[in-house]
């Protein structure tokens, strides 16, 4: 990104995992990428770490997603969707930081506008929410000392957590099987960013693809912005990133 453009953002930027800049304080949604959420959740444990075995937020959203109604099930697997860049923070001691719910509102809603959902937090992934937490509560934490106050019966199905890796793979998947990119309106130019030859080496296939990020960036880079081609270009993007590095553990492998 070059300065003229950083200028013009408030606040500091964190680099997320895919190498992208984010401003937790003025983000947009074209800084939005799927990759980063899915591998940032699948790091971060549930209840701060005090649980019996690692059970990652990302695996939370995922099951989520499923108790659900089926109408909000994009809504519920994104709806902590903020903590991949604001870090999971205790319902306790959420609301006693000043500031921070402002803050998660802002980010949920660029995330919202990012993958076309509404910024209303539907009553079904609410519900869903508070049947987890008794869920895991039961399945995952010690006897409590007191009692929670569950609002929501436990599901009858016992929790055997995922590992980080699968937890990644599985909100990856989910969330494919949910959003439906709009590559069928795009113009033969824009189809042209995920069109592939017939390479011959992965040389050739790392050329291409970064021939094609690079087109990407150009898109994200334009001014006046044009929101609804730069978030096509952006989920392009984030995909062909995943591909590179596929290819990166592809030749490890070959290497050894």
């Amino acid at each position: 990104m070059n300065k003229t453009k950083q200028a013009l953002r408030q606040g500091p930027w964190t680099q997320t995992f895919s190498g992208r800049q984010f401003w937790p304080m003025d983000p947009r949604p074209e800084d939005v990428c799927i990759h980063d959420i899915a591998h940032a959740l699948s790091m971060l444990c549930r209840f701060g770490g005090h649980c019996r075995e690692f059970y990652s937020v990302g695996e939370h959203s995922v099951r989520v997603s499923f108790a659900c109604d089926s109408a909000d099930a994009l809504w519920g697997l994104l709806h902590d969707a903020s903590e991949a860049y604001l870090v999971d923070v205790p319902r306790p001691i959420k609301r006693h930081l000043s500031g921070y719910r402002e803050i998660e509102t802002l980010v949920q809603g660029v995330i919202c506008e990012q993958f076309g959902l509404s910024h209303s937090f539907p009553d079904s992934v609410s519900l869903a929410d508070d049947v987890l937490l008794h869920t895991e509560a039961r399945d995952l934490m010690d006897r409590p000392p007191m009692d929670w106050k569950h609002t929501a019966d436990p599901l009858p199905e016992r929790i055997v957590p995922w590992s980080q890796q699968e937890a990644e793979e599985m909100f990856l998947r989910r969330f494919h099987d949910l959003f439906r990119a709009p590559v069928s309106k795009w113009s033969s130019r824009e189809r042209n960013v995920i069109t592939m030859p017939d390479p011959i080496t992965l040389a050739d296939v790392r050329a291409h693809i970064e021939q094609r990020i690079e087109y990407c960036d150009q898109v994200n880079a334009e001014i006046p912005s044009n929101a609804r081609k730069h978030q096509r270009a952006n989920a392009v993007r984030c995909e062909l990133t995943e591909v590179l590095a596929m290819l990166d553990r592809v030749q490890e492998g070959s290497a050894r």
